[in-house]
C-alpha cells in the first residue's frame, strides 16, 4: 500500500483522537451494545415470516415497515423530508417458462428448451431477445491468454454468430500447474471471462457448456440455471440494453453432447482436442433459432433512511449504509424453499440499527449528521444504492464518508478484522486506529482476486467519488486458530453463501461482530467530529473523481485543514 506525504500528519491527528475522552466515549458505547438486540434483529428480519426479503414482495414491505417502526423507536428523524422512505423504481422481469432454442443442421433439428436444456443472462432493459438462423461456432475453452501464447479465437470470425464454449480453460484435462495452472481457478476459466471475450469478438452470443465433471466449484447445472432463471430487476431509468450479445448463457452438459453430435463430433473428443497446442476453432455447421418470450413488471421499492442532524455542521454527513434486500422464495426447490438471508444480510442490516442505537444515546450529538441507509434491490445489481448516488437526497460533496456493512460472520471472536480493498483511502487509517484500541490486527483484503471491494453497494458511492469502505470479521479465531476461521469463512461462501441453509441459530457467537460494530461506530464517530474530510489516497482511481467534485463545489481540501 502506497500512502502519501500527508498522511504521516494525518495519522497523528487519528492518535489525537485516542485521548481520554474520545476512548471514554467508545468504552461507554461498548458497554450499551447490546448483543442480545443485535441478535434480536438479525432473527426477526431473517425469519420465514419476512419469506427471503425480495422487494416487491410482501417479505419485502414487511422489511421496510420493520425498519421504519425500529427508526422510530431509535429516535431517528426522517431521511428523505418528512419520510423515511426513498422511492426506488424498478422494472422486473422474468423469460417464459416455455421458451425454447430450435439448432438446424446436418439434416437434423432438435428444439432445446429454457430452465431444462439451456439458460441464459438477460437483462430487464434488453429489448431484443430473438436470434434468426444465427451460425454456431465452436471456440474451445474460448480462452484468450498472451501468457500462455494463447487465442481460442485467433483466425476465426465470430461477428454475429453464436458461440459455443466449453467449461474450464485449456490447462484442466491436463492437470499441469504450469499451463493454465491444471485444475487451479485462472482468469480464462471464469465464466464472466469467456462471455466478456466473446463480446469483445462481436459474437451475438456465448454459450457454455456446463460439465459438472468438469470443475472444482460447487456451480452445478442445478446451481446456476436456477440463479439464472429467476426474474431480472433492473432500474426503470435505465435505457435500454443495446449491448451486441443477445443470448449468452449455459448449455446442460447433455444438451451440449447432443449439439456437438449434432455436428458430427463427440464431446469427450473435443475436451481433449481444444486442450492441445495447434486446436482451431471452427464453424459447427448448425443454426441456431431462438425468440425468448419476456413479460416485464413495473414496480416501486424503497431505501430507507433514518438521520441525526448534527450539532454543529448538520449539512455535511457521514453514511452508514447496509443492504436490507436479499434473494427470496423459490417455489422450484423442494424443502425449504426460502433464501432466509441471515448473514447476508440481516446482520449487516441489524448492525445499522445497533450502531443508531449506539449514537442515538450520546450525550453529545456529533457534530456532523449521521445517515443510516437501508438500500434495497442489492442483489439485483445495486440497484438502491445507484439510484440513491444518481439521485442523491444529500450533496456528494458534503458526504464526508460511506461506511458500508454487508455479512458479519458468527463464528466468535477474532484477534482480527479484514479491510476489503484495502489501500484505497484514509478510511484504512480510521479503522487502524479504532482497532488499535480493542487490541485487533488489521488483516489486508485477504481475497484481492474476488474483487470483493466493487460487488457491494459502496462502490456506488466511490464511483461518485466519495471515499467509502468495507470491513467484515476477521479469521484468526481466538479459540480456535486462523486455519478455523478461514475454513468457516470458505465453507460460508461454497456451500451457505445464497442458498436457503443462510438461516439465524440461536447458537451463533456474534463477538467478533461487536467488534466489527464498535469499529466501524468508532470511524463514523471520529469523522463526524473532525473539521476534515477524508479523502482517496493520492495515486486511487478515485481520487481524481472526488478532487474534481470538491473544487467544483467550493468545499475546503480534503487533505488539510
Amino acid at each position: 500500500m502506497k500512502r502519501t506525504a500527508y498522511s504521516v500528519g494525518f495519522v497523528l491527528l487519528l492518535l489525537l483522537a485516542g485521548c481520554a475522552a474520545h476512548r471514554a466515549i467508545i468504552t461507554m458505547a461498548q458497554d450499551r451494545l447490546s448483543m442480545d438486540q443485535l441478535a434480536a434483529d438479525i432473527a426477526t428480519l431473517a425469519s420465514d415470516e419476512f419469506e427471503g426479503r425480495l422487494p416487491g414482495t410482501p417479505g419485502g414491505k414487511k422489511t421496510i415497515a420493520y425498519l421504519e417502526q425500529r427508526y422510530e423507536e431509535l429516535g431517528l428523524e426522517p431521511g428523505n423530508g418528512d419520510s423515511y422512505l426513498q422511492d426506488v423504481p424498478l422494472l422486473k422481469a422474468h423469460i417464459d417458462a416455455g421458451s425454447s432454442i430450435t439448432i438446424k443442421g446436418d439434416g437434423a433439428e432438435q428444439k432445446l428448451h429454457f430452465r431444462h436444456d439451456f439458460a441464459v443472462w438477460y437483462s430487464a432493459m434488453k429489448d431484443k431477445l430473438s436470434l434468426e438462423d444465427v451460425e454456431l461456432v465452436f471456440v474451445g475453452y474460448g480462452a484468450v491468454d498472451p501468457d500462455y501464447d494463447w487465442d481460442d479465437y485467433e483466425g476465426i470470425d465470430v461477428g454475429g454468430k453464436v458461440v459455443v464454449i466449453l467449461r474450464e480453460d485449456p490447462g484442466y484435462i491436463s492437470d499441469d500447474i504450469t499451463f493454465f495452472l491444471g485444475k487451479l481457478e485462472t482468469p480464462s476459466s471464469l465464466f464472466r471471462t469467456k462471455y466478456r471475450l466473446a463480446t469483445e469478438q462481436g459474437a451475438a452470443g456465448a454459450l457454455v457448456i456446463i460439465d459438472t465433471a468438469m470443475s472444482t466449484s460447487k456451480a452445478t447445472w442445478e446451481e446456476v440455471s436456477r440463479y439464472m432463471i429467476r426474474p431480472r430487476t433492473s432500474l426503470l431509468s435505465e435505457e435500454a440494453d443495446t449491448s451486441r450479445a443477445v443470448m449468452n448463457g449455459f448449455l446442460e452438459v447433455n444438451a451440449g453432447r447432443a449439439l456437438l453430435a449434432q455436428a458430427g463430433h463427440s464431446y469427450d473428443s473435443l475436451l481433449v482436442a481444444a486442450s492441445k497446442r495447434g486446436f482451431k476453432s471452427f464453424s459447427l455447421g448448425l443454426n441456431l433459432s431462438a425468440s425468448l418470450q419476456k413479460h416485464t413488471d413495473p414496480f416501486t421499492s424503497y431505501n430507507v433512511l433514518g438521520r441525526l442532524s448534527g450539532r454543529e455542521r448538520p449539512d455535511e454527513l457521514v453514511i452508514y449504509n447496509a443492504h436490507w434486500d436479499h434473494i427470496g422464495r423459490d417455489t422450484t426447490l423442494s424443502g425449504d424453499q426460502i433464501y432466509n438471508g441471515a448473514v447476508d444480510n440481516a446482520s449487516g442490516t441489524a448492525a445499522l440499527l445497533s450502531l443508531a442505537e449506539l449514537f442515538t444515546g450520546l450525550e453529545k450529538r456529533p457534530e456532523r449528521s449521521i445517515l443510516f441507509m437501508a438500500v434495497t434491490a442489492e442483489e439485483s445489481g445495486l440497484l438502491g444504492s445507484r439510484y440513491y448516488t444518481e439521485h442523491p437526497l444529500y450533496p456528494p460533496t458534503k458526504t464526508a464518508a460511506v461506511i458500508n456493512v454487508d455479512i458479519l460472520l458468527p463464528f466468535g471472536k477474532s484477534r482480527d478484522v479484514i479491510v476489503i480493498g484495502s489501500g484505497k483511502s484514509q478510511l484504512d487509517e480510521y479503522i487502524e486506529a479504532a482497532a488499535k484500541r480493542l487490541d485487533l490486527a488489521v488483516q489486508a483484503d485477504m481475497w484481492p482476486q474476488e474483487r470483493f471491494y466493487y460487488r457491494s453497494d459502496h462502490i456506488n458511492f466511490a464511483r461518485k467519488g466519495i471515499p467509502s469502505s468495507l470491513m467484515v470479521t476477521g479469521v484468526n479465531n481466538v479459540p480456535h486458530g486462523e486455519d478455523w476461521g478461514l475454513a468457516q469463512f470458505n465453507n460460508y461462501l461454497k456451500e451457505i453463501y445464497h442458498t436457503p441453509s443462510d438461516e439465524y441459530d440461536d447458537s451463533w457467537d456474534l463477538a467478533g461482530a461487536v467488534d466489527v460494530l464498535m469499529i466501524l461506530f468508532d470511524m463514523g464517530y471520529t469523522i463526524s467530529n473532525q473539521r476534515r474530510f477524508p479523502n482517496w489516497y493520492q495515486e486511487d482511481e478515485f481520487r481524481p473523481v472526488r478532487d474534481a467534485a470538491m473544487e467544483a463545489a467550493g468545499n475546503r481540501p480534503t487533505d488539510s485543514q
